[in-house]
């Protein structure tokens, strides 16, 4: 690893935590900081071109952000090869070097310090950089209707903090909003949208579900035909009439098949919250030994100042990032659920409207109403809130943990009052299913 690094070490903590100021060596510089962003960028580069392969070919306007992009790539590429000319013009015999893979892997991904030319090219690279980053972090102004929802066409900066609703929330502010106000439902999120992936998804369940039964009524006939005992004959029209009730379509199935991959990254969202909601007592636990340790520096050399400041930046990161996650995934939850709703009603409605007069005596306008608003606003709750199911248990068995770990026994006093509330909740919560039960057999008698 020496001689990768050209002779410096890979990794000195006399430079990173107990400096005065936290320092990072030359070869971890070359190797960790370069290999993970571009590896990150490498990694994730095939799913985003299958992403725009995907999307429907349209004309984009050039723009002066268009052009000022186009030039500061041009000016990125320039530069990392000049930098990659320099580091190959310092070699020796020896070849197989971070200093020399470091700007190679730079100038391929689209940055030095100790020499007048790495110190011209690293700040000018970093400018470049960050004018690129500002540049495609405002997102270009394609929207062809003047009611089209502006987070089709917002940045990743402005859905992660949804500044795509400032301009709405001001409008509220001055006037009262009307529904012109309002922006128009992206595509994905408009019933006719939900209901036709619904309704593919539905047909291929219900062939699928029609050729097991086709396949197992054929077995029947067969051992229908067959000189067999007669129980045997009983046993089979029993398992006949079991499997056409479980050739059943499946709208689990179905629902899965149609809004899975939504609702794992809707889900994804909450596993990230969780995380950091775990770091913020380790953050308080090395914030309290800190401000102990600086009236006593002897118990630890925990005492330099720049450890304070990043404490208290860790704090901030970790609850803003927090509440991004949170938001998000509130967001993408709630609109999985809409759409989910939407789907089962349009469905409800398709079937009501199709059904012969011999059908509809036996199904009430109630049980239809209670379909389309009770029903699938069940199944709305459920997606939206599915991650209470994970999450919850996932959060208790951490916490119980970490209590353990810091008060030991005496954290089951606790514990022991939160088992005695689950029976009550239960019993308010049975209360609330018969009362909403007794609504439902008052609205199907309507």
């Amino acid at each position: 690893m020496d001689r990768f690094c050209n002779g410096t070490p890979f990794w000195d903590s006399n430079l990173t935590w107990d400096g005065d100021w936290p320092e990072f060596t030359e070869c971890f510089q070359d190797t960790i900081l370069v290999w993970i962003t571009s590896g990150w960028l490498w990694t994730t580069a095939p799913f985003y071109v299958i992403y725009l392969a995907q999307l429907s070919s349209t004309r984009c306007q050039w723009t002066w952000k268009t052009y000022t992009k186009l030039v500061l790539t041009v000016l990125l590429l320039a530069l990392q090869s000049m930098d990659v000319v320099f580091a190959v013009s310092k070699l020796t015999n020896d070849w197989m070097k971070a200093s020399v893979f470091a700007p190679i892997i730079e100038g391929i991904t689209l940055e030095y310090e100790t020499k007048l030319f790495e110190f011209v090219i690293f700040y000018l690279c970093f400018t470049f950089t960050v004018i690129q980053w500002i540049l495609n972090s405002i997102a270009e102004n394609h929207l062809q209707q003047k009611d089209m929802n502006p987070e089709q066409e917002s940045s990743f900066l402005s859905r992660i903090t949804f500044s795509w609703m400032t301009r709405l929330m001001m409008q509220g502010y001055k006037k009262p909003l009307t529904e012109d106000s309002v922006f128009g439902l992206k595509q994905r999120d408009t019933s006719q949208e939900a209901y036709s992936r619904f309704y593919n998804n539905w047909v291929t369940e219900c062939a699928s579900a029609s050729h097991e039964y086709e396949t197992a009524n054929h077995q029947y006939h067969l051992q229908e035909a067959e000189s067999e005992t007669s129980y045997l004959l009983v046993k089979s029209h029993k398992n006949i009439k079991s499997q056409q009730h479980q050739t059943k379509p499946s709208l689990i199935k179905v629902l899965c098949r149609t809004f899975a991959v939504q609702l794992f990254i809707a889900n994804i969202w909450k596993i990230v919250y969780d995380v950091t909601l775990f770091i913020s007592p380790f953050l308080l636990k090395m914030l309290i030994d800190y401000t102990a340790a600086s009236k006593d520096p002897e118990i630890s050399n925990f005492t330099q100042e720049w450890k304070g400041y990043s404490l208290v930046a860790a704090f901030f990161v970790t609850i803003l990032i927090q509440s991004l996650m949170f938001h998000q995934q509130s967001f993408w939850s709630m609109t999985l659920g809409m759409r989910v709703k939407s789907a089962l009603m349009s469905a409800v409605y398709q079937k009501a409207l199709r059904m012969t007069s011999e059908a509809r005596q036996n199904s009430t306008v109630g049980e239809i109403v209670n379909l389309m608003s009770i029903d699938a606003q069940n199944i709305q709750d459920f997606i939206s809130y599915f991650w209470v199911l994970w999450s919850s248990p996932l959060q208790s068995c951490f916490s119980l943990y970490f209590l353990y770990d810091t008060m030991g026994h005496s954290m089951w006093s606790g514990i022991g009052v939160l088992l005695i509330l689950i029976p009550l909740n239960g019993f308010v919560i049975s209360k609330i299913h018969k009362l909403q039960a007794q609504q439902m057999r008052q609205k199907m008698k309507g």
